[in-house]
């Protein structure tokens, strides 16, 4: 019996709507023999000309298109059939493992791991192999164990690895502080393959020139060898039903039609997070650096604290005002950015800052929500009332792209605050979503604020009448 076999037949899966490309890639995994059509696709996918039957990877890499059956086709029923195709001689106590790693391995693995569970209770053959089901684990009578794990390399040493099924790996990078989180944690699976057909299979959708599974693209992919193999395929040849939702992405969001459903990679420094010509448009070099106090304005204001220690963050805050609110050219100007390099003392700042806010009669005061309850309570001590923005910082950096590709935002000519935007790009985190941020620590607290006053202005916290409203 062979992977497809055991899909298809009732007794074990009973799914028969496998499309194609995904047969032929769970074929090629296994080096079973493929039909004139399959080879055709296996050529468009792997950009190999020759297939080589009965050559059995031990490593496979998949790069294909958002919504083409990774987690619910592909992973659970290479997890499923590894799990139960064969005898496996154990020590005594010893349980092999078939390991469904993501980074949330209480979100993004479970998704996988909850399509092997349903398929595996629902066989009228494999369910009667199941000792015990767990939260995260299913426990088979043959010594195998089918887990969620966590994307740690502390968590996966020491493991005897039959399986290892790496959930979205492309997006590992950016999830800790560990710049090459996926090369770790890679390394360490690999030390656990501890049985002769023990497979390891990394499948993700692609994202920037960089990590492993770029790397496996590069090397691999085009390139005959016994070692990797690559297969790439956009979501609409892996899922025929996704054609309609995939044209409108093509009309909506050119780029990301190119990523998530061409499965195209993104050159990393096509990632940058504000077009700098739009940031250019947005500085008005004609202007003082701080404008004058303005009765007949609103102004807002924003902070990001920091606690003063020598090789830490700055402590800055933005002040802006709506210019012409009342017309369909209304500009949201930043009157003032103020910025306290370390090292300096928190309590003399908030002091310098609360003047300043004071001064501008401003009517809504935000912190950044990393920020802590300590300056919020020292600004109160002075008079100023102080609330806890409701977005997190890559959000604000969002709001704020919509205010700048409209051409609304005004900034002052500040050099350091413009490398700052520039310097932001998006990384990847797990599911395909993105966080903003610099690449490499860079500082960006001076960005942080001016996007926090930007995101005011545009959903002002306050009523047209002045009055603050609750957010």
């Amino acid at each position: 019996m062979n992977i497809i076999e055991f899909i298809e037949d009732p007794r074990f899966i009973g799914d028969k709507t496998l499309s194609p490309a995904q047969k032929m890639s769970l074929k090629a995994v296994y080096g079973d023999p493929l039909t004139k059509k399959e080879k055709k696709l296996f050529r468009k996918c792997t950009k190999l000309r020759r297939y080589h039957k009965r050559r059995e990877y031990d490593e496979v890499t998949f790069i294909l298109g958002r919504r083409s059956g990774k987690s619910s086709r592909l992973a659970p029923y290479l997890a499923l059939w590894e799990a139960t195709r064969q005898e496996i001689k154990l020590d005594t106590g010893e349980r092999a493992i078939v390991m469904i790693v993501a980074v949330e391995a209480r979100k993004q693995a479970k998704i996988t791991f909850n399509y092997v569970k349903d398929k595996l209770m629902a066989s009228p053959l494999l369910s009667k192999m199941v000792v015990k089901t767990l939260s995260d684990e299913i426990e088979l009578d043959n010594g195998v164990t089918i887990q969620v794990f966590p994307c740690s390399q502390a968590k996966i040493r020491g493991q005897s690895i039959l399986c290892f099924i790496g959930d979205e790996v492309a997006f590992w990078k950016s999830e800790e502080h560990l710049q090459d989180l996926d090369k770790h944690v890679i390394s360490a699976a690999r030390f656990g393959m501890s049985f002769p057909n023990s497979k390891m299979i990394k499948i993700s959708s692609p994202w920037t020139t960089r990590g492993v599974i770029y790397e496996d693209f590069e090397k691999f992919h085009s390139h005959s060898n016994k070692d990797i193999l690559v297969i790439k395929g956009d979501s609409v040849l892996f899922n025929p039903t996704y054609k309609k939702r995939a044209e409108k992405t093509k009309r909506t969001d050119p780029q990301a039609y190119k990523t998530d459903v061409l499965a195209e990679f993104r050159d990393y420094t096509g990632c940058e997070m504000y077009d700098p010509k739009v940031l250019a448009a947005a500085v008005n070099s004609k202007r003082p650096e701080k404008l004058a106090f303005d009765k007949e304005n609103t102004y807002l204001a924003f902070y990001d604290a920091a606690g003063g220690g020598k090789g830490g963050d700055s402590f800055c805050l933005a002040v802006g005002h709506i210019e012409d609110k009342d017309t369909t050219e209304e500009r949201f100007l930043i009157d003032l950015i103020e910025e306290a390099r370390p090292p300096f003392d928190p309590g003399a700042v908030i002091g310098k800052y609360a003047s300043i806010i004071k001064a501008y009669d401003c009517i809504v005061v935000y912190g950044d929500s990393f920020s802590g309850a300590w300056a919020s309570t020292e600004f109160a001590r002075r008079d100023v009332h102080c609330d806890t923005c409701p977005l997190p910082k890559s959000e604000l950096y969002k709001a704020a792209e919509s205010v700048f590709n409209q051409g609304k935002a005004e900034l002052p000519d500040d050099k350091r605050l413009l490398k700052q935007f520039k310097s932001l790009v998006r990384l990847p985190r797990s599911g395909g979503r993105e966080k903003v941020d610099t690449p490499s620590g860079q500082p960006e607290d001076k960005a942080n604020v001016v996007a926090g006053v930007l995101y005011m202005l545009d959903d002002p916290p306050y009523y047209d009448d002045g009055e603050v409203r609750i957010v």
